[in-house]
Order: C-alpha cells, then structure tokens, then sequence
C-alpha cells in the first residue's frame, strides 16, 4: 500500500536474491525492486512506478527490464504492476513478476528436447523432417543421402540387455560423427535408424564416406560383438527429383546390404552368447558337448 511492500511470496524473494522477507516488509518497492536502465518514467522522478499505479488506477506493464538483486547481480525480467479496487477506489496494487534469464533458458531446453534424440544427442526425426524442406534447393545440389541401419539390435537387447543396446546406439553415433563435415545433418529417425544428409557432396564422395565409417565402425564392440552398420547411399542432381524417391533408394539399397551383412553378424553374436553362457555355468558347456 502507498507503494510499500506488505507482502512478498517465496518465488518474487528467490528472484531478487532474499531467503527472508522480514527485512522487505514496509519497505519501498522501489527499493526492493531495484531497477538498471528501466524504461520507467516514474523512476527518472526518483518516483515508485507502484505510487504510480496507485494514483492512476491504471496499470504498467514492462518486458526486459534489469533490476539488482540482494547480491549485487542483474536478472532480466518482465513485470505487470495492476491496481486493487476496493470498489471505486484503490487501495493498493499487486506487482508480478518472472526471470526472463530462466525462461530463457526453460525455452532452450524444450527446443533441445524437440529437435534431439536424447540418448544419442544427435538430431531426431521431427528436426530431420523440417530442415529437409531447407536443404532441398538448387543451390545445394549435388545433396547426397546415407541411410544407416544397425545389425542385430534387438539380438544385442535381448542377449545382454537394453543397457548394451543404449551402447551400441551411442557407438554407432561415434562412428557417424566422427567423420561427418560440419554441415551435414545426422538424425536418428528410428529405433536403430540413422540418416546422413550431405549438401554439395557427389555420390562418388558419398560412397567414399561409406567405406570410412564401415572401416571405423570395426574399432568398436559390445560384449566382444563388433559393431556392424549397414548403409545404402544416394545423390540427388536434378532439382525435378523427389527427395523421397531419392531416401528411399537409398533405404532400399541399406536393405539389399543388410541382408548380407545380417547372417554373418548373427552367427557371430550367437557364438558370443554361448561362449559367455560357458563362462558362467562349465557345467552346462559338458552338457552341451554330451548332448552334441
């Protein structure tokens, strides 16, 4: 009331930097509220906007403002100072408040979470999806497409658990970004589906990226299992081609790959399985070789 605080809630105290408000009651808001380079025009007159709002009826709205906190720091915030009526008069006023800096930051993180794969901390469908509306133009032509799909994920999941699956995702993320350039895209757009988007990259330097991340995916394992990635590959180079039809040849030439690269890798986690299964039990190892 008259432009003095009466009372101030937990959040507003943890705002301007106070854990008490004992030393804020019957203080003047201008005080409390310490404003740097505010658009105020009350505060050029040394004059508490809330004595304002007060005498006026009306209310104030501002957005960037400073203000000094207890410890002498700045936060940015956006307030709303409104009038309370008792009828026809006022008989004082109600000053609201939040931390644009934290905001700001809330703001950042949801667009990270809608924009990445939290696990791999590569980009997801959705953003994959909306920048391909972006990159499909003329000028970035040639626009190449690798689609990367992990072998015998389940297998791996199911064996020794979602743990050693995670692994095998985030490894496979190592070898993808490992030699990408810095403007591609990479986006996990499945469970074990992974797409690379190339601009101004011929399908000769494409296919030559294959053959490096195939070779550096062998430096990795799970479980003594060697990472395997089966790729397929294709350039866009006319601008009248339909980016879809362009994915799916490339998706259909990962298919064609993985059906040779899928048995190989199977047999080999199988014999894994077994050889730690032994490790464990010897006993069910001379079973097995009776039985056989």
């Amino acid at each position: 009331r008259n432009g003095f605080c009466t009372s101030i809630n937990q959040r507003a105290l943890d705002i301007i930097g106070y854990s008490e408000d004992y030393d804020l009651i019957n203080t003047s808001f201008y005080k409390v509220v310490k404003h740097v380079n505010s658009s105020y025009e009350d505060i050029k007159f040394q004059q508490s906007p809330s004595k304002r709002v007060i005498s006026t009826g009306k209310s104030i709205f501002k957005s960037k403002n400073a203000i000094v906190k207890a410890n002498g720091s700045q936060v940015n915030i956006t307030s709303n100072i409104s009038p309370i009526f008792n009828k026809n008069d006022v008989i004082g006023c109600i000053v609201t408040f939040r931390d644009d800096d934290q905001s700001s930051n809330i703001v950042n993180s949801l667009m990270s979470l809608s924009f990445y794969d939290v696990l791999t901390g590569v980009f997801n469908r959705r953003y994959y999806e909306e920048e391909i509306k972006h990159l499909d133009k003329l000028e970035n032509l040639p626009l190449s497409i690798i689609v990367a799909d992990i072998n015998g994920l389940k297998l791996i999941n199911d064996a020794f658990g979602h743990f050693s699956g995670d692994s095998l995702l985030i490894k496979t993320t190592k070898v993808l970004t490992s030699l990408a350039n810095k403007n591609d895209i990479i986006a996990r757009i499945g469970g074990d589906e992974f797409v690379i988007v190339m601009t101004k990259t011929s399908s000769e330097l494409a296919e030559q990226r294959v053959k490096d991340m195939i070779s550096k995916s062998s430096e990795f394992e799970v479980h003594e299992v060697e990472l395997s990635i089966s790729f397929g590959t294709k350039t866009k180079t006319n601008e009248a081609e339909d980016f879809s039809e362009i994915f799916k040849s490339a998706e259909d030439s990962m298919y064609r790959t993985k059906l040779l690269d899928v048995p190989s890798m199977r047999s080999n986690t199988i014999d894994t399985i077994i050889n730690t299964t032994y490790e464990k039990d010897q006993y069910s190892e001379l079973h097995s070789r009776s039985v056989s």
